[in-house]
């Protein structure tokens, strides 16, 4: 099998679309996590700490409207991309599992030391997983696709219904704010203050606070079945 480069010829076959949505995934992202450029966001809910009717709505719309839909368009492009480089290196009988190990490898590479660095929110670390976990997928049907993706992410639906109903019914909504004062204090401290050893073990401390074994799961649950709807939505052309 011949190793496969890209060259001008795939250069011209991008898909404008796909590039826009991209953009616009990209801004959402960002205006979602602006807040946690400047504070510790992560560990106090904004609801409970300004109360009022009308921010408790603008704060809905922003995290579902601007946020949650970026990274959701962001992963289905992610498995779009995926098969479209696929069927390409196919269709001239070349290697794709390097390439693409290659190409994934390098951007994680990248989002870890984002991640490390610069700033703990960045999800191109687990995105770039859930992309290596496609390659399970590559030859699989459009139908195969769909199904596996329909039945992972009604996995991820029963879960959250049974948790925010159990949530619901215990009604701690009162006594949660402020539950992670110290942890605020000590953020605020860190990276207002603290030498850059301190800024990087607070950075570590945030990043596990977001990905860890509890919560990578349901990124998974929720996120992997858009890779899938994405590689669907290439093979159905």
């Amino acid at each position: 099998m011949k190793r496969f480069k890209m060259n001008a010829a795939d250069k011209e076959q991008r898909i404008e679309a796909a590039d826009v949505l991209k953009g616009i995934a990209l801004i959402g992202i960002l205006l979602m996590n602006m807040p946690n450029f400047y504070s510790p966001a992560s560990y106090y809910d904004h609801n409970l700490l300004d109360g009022s009717r009308m921010n408790y709505v603008a704060n809905g719309l922003v995290d579902v409207v601007v946020g949650q839909t970026g990274y959701a368009l962001l992963a289905i492009l992610f498995g779009f991309g995926f098969m479209k480089m696929f069927q390409r290196t196919y269709e001239r009988q070349v290697s794709f599992t390097p390439f693409y190990v290659r190409r994934i490898t390098a951007l994680l590479l990248i989002g870890a030391i984002h991640a490390l660095f610069i700033w703990h929110g960045d999800m191109i670390v687990m995105y770039s997983f859930f992309a290596l976990i496609m390659l399970f997928f590559q030859e699989a049907k459009k139908e195969v696709l769909l199904a596996w993706g329909t039945g992972i992410f009604s996995i991820y639906a029963v879960i959250m219904i049974v948790i925010l109903t159990a949530a619901a019914l215990v009604n701690e909504g009162d006594t949660a704010a402020g539950i992670h004062q110290p942890i605020i204090d000590q953020a605020l401290q860190a990276y207002g203050h603290g030498s850059f050893a301190s800024i990087f073990h607070q950075r570590l401390l945030d990043w596990y606070y977001a990905y860890n074994l509890n919560t990578v799961p349901f990124l998974f649950l929720s996120l992997f079945p858009l890779f899938l709807l994405g590689g669907f939505m290439a093979k159905s052309e």
